[in-house]
């Protein structure tokens, strides 16, 4: 195995991260300094790299995402001005982007789907009617396709 210490090991493995991110080989070589090839074999799983490494690194690039996001945020609620101008929208998008990078990086879902039979339809809107007090209001056809 690779010295740790040449640091060659831990950018493979942060090349994995970043790859499993969704980042192209071309990206993550630019900013891991390996070579594209390089790159692309450690997408491929074709080194070995120390169990646990990877995850590792992926908890500590989450960390930085949470740090990114709250910053962002931090802004926006310390200047509420910027909320007029455009830079509060790209502080917006920088939150939302690290938030949803977070995500991918911590193996979360970035949206959720729930999918019901129609059974199941009928009776979660028949609930929801329920809670917000609109049982007199008549029941509309629904044609289930």
């Amino acid at each position: 195995m690779e010295d740790l210490a040449s640091g060659l090991t831990v950018r493979k493995a942060l090349a994995r991260v970043l790859t499993d991110a969704g980042h192209s080989d071309r990206k993550v070589a630019e900013v891991v300094g390996l070579h594209r090839e390089t790159v692309a074999k450690v997408r491929r799983d074709q080194y070995a790299l120390p169990p646990g490494m990877i995850e590792a690194l992926r908890d500590y690039e989450a960390s930085k995402l949470t740090i990114v996001a709250h910053k962002a945020i931090d802004e926006l609620l310390e200047n509420p001005e910027k909320i007029e101008k455009a830079s509060a929208l790209q502080l917006v998008t920088v939150a939302g982007i690290a938030i949803d990078k977070r995500q991918l990086l911590a193996g979360e879902p970035t949206d959720i789907v729930k999918h019901l039979s129609n059974d199941d339809l009928d009776e979660e809107i028949s609930k929801l009617r329920r809670q917000v007090g609109y049982s007199k209001i008549p029941e509309a056809e629904v044609s289930h396709e």
